[in-house]
C-alpha cells in the first residue's frame, strides 16, 4: 500500500483534548505520529498574525482572546523538525510577510500570480 503523508488538521484536538490551533494540539499531533500540522493564520486588528481558524475569537475563546502567534508556531514547528506551511495565501504582500516570519511555504489558489508579484 502507498505511503501517505498524514497532516493533523489544526493539530490533534477535540473533546477532552487541547484546543485547536494551539501548541498543545500541535505537540499532541506530532506525538501521535502526524507528519505535519495544518494551521490557519489571520491578522489581528493591529496586523499581528494569529494562528486561529475563525475570523473572530468568539467560537472558541469567548471573553479570553488568547491565540498563538505565527512566530511561535513557526519556531515550534522548526524545533520539531517540521516545515511551517500556511494555507491559503493569495496576497503577495502577505506571502512576503510570512516568509519574513520564517514560514517555509504557502498554499495558494493562484501560484503564477503569487510567484510573479512577490518581492524578492
Amino acid at each position: 500500500m502507498a505511503e501517505l503523508t498524514l497532516w493533523a488538521h489544526r493539530g490533534s484536538h477535540g473533546p477532552g483534548g487541547p484546543l485547536e490551533n494551539t501548541l498543545p494540539a500541535f505537540e499532541r499531533a506530532l506525538a501521535e505520529g502526524a507528519d505535519g500540522v495544518e494551521l490557519d493564520v489571520h491578522p489581528s486588528r493591529d496586523g499581528v498574525p494569529l494562528v486561529f481558524h475563525d475570523e473572530t475569537l468568539e467560537r472558541l475563546v469567548p471573553g479570553d482572546p488568547r491565540a498563538l502567534t505565527a512566530v511561535d508556531a513557526v519556531e515550534r514547528a522548526h524545533a520539531h523538525g517540521c516545515r511551517a506551511n500556511v494555507w491559503t495565501v493569495n496576497d503577495a504582500a502577505l506571502a512576503d510577510h510570512l516568509a519574513a516570519l520564517g514560514v517555509d511555504g504557502v498554499f495558494t489558489d493562484h501560484p503564477a500570480e503569487l510567484r510573479n508579484n512577490r518581492r524578492r
